[in-house]
């Protein structure tokens, strides 16, 4: 890895002609080397969905063993801990050999799901999830391991591709945990997963080129506890904030105490010799304006992946239109469009930055979205409109991707790769848990009735319109912002002209 080269600079990098990068000054390798490197990276990055979204069908068939439990925390464990971890995973490859990293995420990972699927005790359980979550650290190492050892000219592709993994446990994963729960039970699921970790993890780690420790630079512990349990707690609220109602003890406590956390980690930051987030990263307009955008883009993604099955699983009511009925596996074919354009549109939204630049691809993204939102709103009675509007947002998914992680890349000196993206992704799942709650908000507020049979609940049309023009809205004020941003207007350089800034 590079070493540092002095403080960061406020000003947006400069769109003049890109520096070498450090694979480039030592001399390339085979283009097949960093494509496989490229591939074996997104595998591992597809565990970052997997391990949310192949559980969700697997829940209902885990309540006779675990009775009387709270089963969403198995989902909420994972989240909550993933977004504490990100920022902490990105400085660590900042500051470490990206391979040892990489390994005891993979060995953590194994070993919770392991846990998992031996265990009869909840809490047992809870533990397995919490180490499982080691893994949702992947996108900023990714980021690390495609800006050090990537020429530039294929970085802006490669980061394109963190879509691909995404898309690609959005479509297979779901059909993956359906037939394996269904024939060999819920445990056989989190064997997948250890047997996974254990072919794919050994083969990144050989690949991956040997970087060394930056000198002089040291982990602020008492940083990355404030910032990682900021983080969980201001989640915890958001997450749990419906459940509990949204003025209660533990929401209040939960919320002012992240945000009381967060506000000590500036102060603490603000004295510390090597910060886990330097502030002048902080202080600096293209980074700002890149983790803002990227939060407001996960508004009308989460109106889909979060309001769309609950519109098409609720039972079918005689003269509602908008209800359809549907099973678990319906609703995942009826998505598939939404992860097969994401994965394509992934690298090909990376080649696109290179050639019109990541803020264009950006504003494309962000306009995409908010159309399949507002068609979403206008145009959701029949599967064929609901399948047509997917494409259309799956296509905003893919380049949402390869838009954001290029702004990101051209926004910060190489050195702090991995904790920008860790930053960024973590106040995505800030983005996410607001988004959700508010969906949540907006469907409790306008119920039909209960089915009496299904005690599943049934929301007025407008409920689900109301919802996909609010994701719609934030789409849209990212655009704006989008519109005025200063950096990105250049091909993409794959981090080379933050580079040359530094220097």
């Amino acid at each position: 890895m590079s070493e540092p080269r002095g403080p960061i600079a406020a000003a947006d990098p400069p769109d003049g002609p890109p520096a070498k990068t450090k694979s480039e000054a030592e001399g390339e390798r085979s283009t097949g080397f960093y494509l496989f490197l490229i591939v074996g990276m997104v595998l591992f990055l597809e565990l970052n969905a997997m391990v949310i979204q192949m559980v969700v069908p697997a829940l209902h068939f885990m309540g006779p063993t675990f009775r009387g439990a709270d089963l969403s925390w198995v989902l909420t464990a994972v989240t909550l801990v993933g977004a504490a971890l990100q920022p902490l995973g990105g400085k660590l490859a900042d500051m470490f050999d990206v391979r040892h990293i990489v390994a005891v995420v993979g060995v953590t990972f194994v070993l919770g799901s392991v846990l998992c699927a031996l265990t009869e005790s909840f809490a047992v359980l809870l533990c397995g999830r919490v180490l499982q979550s080691s893994v949702m650290v992947a996108p900023p190492l990714a980021y690390r391991v495609y800006r050090d050892l990537i020429p530039a000219r294929l970085v802006p592709v490669a980061l394109g591709s963190v879509g691909t993994g995404f898309g690609v446990a959005g479509v297979i994963g779901p059909v993956i945990a359906g037939a394996l729960v269904d024939n060999l039970g819920y445990r056989s699921l989190f064997w997948f997963f250890a047997c996974y970790g254990v072919v794919i993890v050994p083969i990144i780690v050989a690949a991956l080129p040997k970087s060394t420790r930056l000198p002089g630079r040291r982990l602020d512990v008492l940083g990355a506890l404030l910032l990682s349990g900021g983080v969980a707690a201001l989640l915890l609220g958001l997450s749990e904030g419906a459940t509990w109602g949204w003025l209660s003890t533990g929401t209040v406590v939960s919320v002012l105490g992240g945000l009381a956390l967060l506000l000590l980690f500036l102060r603490v930051e603000s004295r510390a010799p090597d910060p886990v987030i330097p502030l002048q990263l902080l202080a600096r307009p293209a980074f700002l304006t890149t983790v803002l955008v990227g939060v407001l883009g996960m508004f009308p993604l989460m109106t889909y992946s979060f309001g769309l099955p609950q519109l098409l699983e609720a039972p079918k009511v005689a003269g509602l239109a908008h209800t359809f009925g549907l099973t678990a596996l319906a609703v995942g074919l009826v998505q598939i469009p939404y992860g097969v354009f994401g994965m394509v549109f992934g690298p090909l939204g990376g080649a696109l930055t290179r050639r019109i630049g990541p803020r264009k691809v950006m504003i494309a993204s962000l306009c995409l979205l908010s159309l399949g939102a507002l068609l979403l709103g206008f145009f959701h009675h029949d599967l064929w409109q609901i399948i047509l509007w997917s494409a259309v947002v799956g296509t905003g998914f893919g380049l949402f991707w390869a838009g954001q992680a290029n702004l990101m890349v051209e926004a910060v000196p190489p050195d702090h790769t991995g904790v920008s993206g860790g930053t960024q992704t973590a106040a995505q799942a800030v983005g996410t848990s607001i988004a959700i709650a508010l969906i949540g908000t907006v469907l409790a507020q306008h119920v039909l009735r209960v089915d009496a049979s299904t005690h599943a609940t049934i929301y007025s049309d407008g409920a689900f319109a109301t919802v996909f023009f609010l994701g719609a809205a934030a789409g849209l004020v990212g655009v704006i912002l989008t519109l005025v941003m200063r950096h990105g207007r250049a091909p993409a350089s794959g981090g080379s002209r933050a580079a040359a800034l530094d220097e």
